[in-house]
């Protein structure tokens, strides 16, 4: 399953308020995404390797994977490439 992400930028008080499938950059530098699943949270992704587009979109490297929800029952594994999430 492909899912087009959206490029958030912070607010005047440093918040990104991710919405399922946003990514963006804090005004401190920290990479933070949410991936599509809509029960799972944000996630710092400053450990991958980040490559940033002209174009404002992302990619994530090696691939994402994140457990979530109440009592981590949910998960979601895939990539984040050019804005694109991928699940695998």
């Amino acid at each position: 399953m492909i899912t087009k992400g959206r490029r958030v930028y912070p607010d005047s008080e440093n918040c990104l308020n991710l919405q399922p499938g946003d990514y963006g950059r804090d005004n401190d530098g920290i990479w933070l995404v949410r991936t599509p699943h809509k029960d799972i949270g944000e996630c710092c992704i400053n450990r991958w390797t980040i490559t940033e587009h002209e174009d404002g979109t992302i990619t994530a490297w090696p691939s994402i994977m994140i457990e979530g929800g109440p009592d981590g029952k949910y998960s979601w594994h895939g990539f984040l490439e050019k804005g694109m999430w991928r699940e695998v």
